[in-house]
């Protein structure tokens, strides 16, 4: 046999314009050890390692972004979840006061600590206009 002869390799031909067979957004890896491959188990589609490892990275990327994001949310949702409470407790004491008030009892002014009768009350502030007032919610927030 001749060691000089040249091998055509004509039955071979590269294709650059093709796209990557596995599009499954996450992919499901399988990692086979003893081939030394990584297949997706949802489309059956073999994943060169590189490319499942830059895709593992930016998943990853990807779910801090969204634990984060979800983080923030729960934040918000729990100061409204406060407020709420907080009006459904305001809610309560006017329910409170109305119902003493139909049994004739009056309350008492929780500065002089005198009784008086609600029905002489004749003006409102917003409550971010009370000092007095707006110093006692900060500070019971705190």
């Amino acid at each position: 046999m001749n060691d000089n002869k040249i091998i055509s390799f004509d039955v071979i031909k590269i294709n650059r314009d093709c796209r990557k067979i596995c599009t499954c957004k996450p992919p499901a890896y399988e990692i086979d050890v003893k081939n030394r491959l990584i297949q997706c188990t949802e489309c059956g589609a073999y994943i060169d390692p590189f490319d499942a490892m830059v895709e593992i990275a930016t998943n990853g990327e990807r779910l801090e972004k969204q634990l984060e994001e979800l983080i923030e949310r729960k934040k918000s949702y729990a100061k409204e979840v406060n407020e709420l409470y907080t009006k459904r407790f305001r809610l309560k004491k006017f329910r409170d006061l109305q119902n003493c008030y139909l049994k004739d009892l009056m309350p008492y002014c929780p500065r002089c600590e005198q009784p008086f009768d609600p029905t002489e009350i004749t003006s409102h502030s917003h409550k971010n206009y009370c000092g007095d007032y707006k110093k006692k919610r900060e500070g019971e927030s705190e």
